[in-house]
């Protein structure tokens, strides 16, 4: 035979306290750190989302100015290309003017100048 029997409601083991609301204080004591965290947590969550939007933005920014600095880059080698083929182009011209009007002294500059090479490059 069982010989406990049970407590009454709103009496605990001998402390002279209702388990009730001991479990009520408890309950609300884990609901408000509960909260707190939340909170904590939202509030973190909340400036770490900033920080990372911020840096996203600086980043495009940068992305940004790189591409506009390439395009002027680009641009000026194109340009510089541009003025260097048409200074070999004029020299190829006039020099082909100037060997035109005197094929003997381009013939024989032509040679001076092979033989100048040979004589260096041995």
């Amino acid at each position: 035979m069982d010989s406990t029997k049970p407590l009454p409601p709103g009496t605990s083991a001998g402390y002279g306290t209702s388990t009730g609301t001991t479990a009520d204080k408890l309950g609300a004591t884990v609901d408000d750190a509960t909260g707190r965290a939340r909170s904590g947590i939202d509030s973190q969550a909340s400036k770490i989302k900033s920080g990372v939007d911020t840096a996203a933005q600086a980043a495009q920014d940068a992305v940004g100015a790189t591409a506009a600095t390439a395009k002027k880059a680009a641009a000026a080698v194109g340009s510089a290309t541009d003025s260097a083929m048409e200074q070999g182009k004029g020299l190829v011209d006039s020099l082909s003017a100037t060997v035109r009007e005197n094929p003997l002294s381009a013939a024989a500059s032509a040679v001076a100048i092979g033989y100048l090479i040979g004589r260096f490059s041995r």
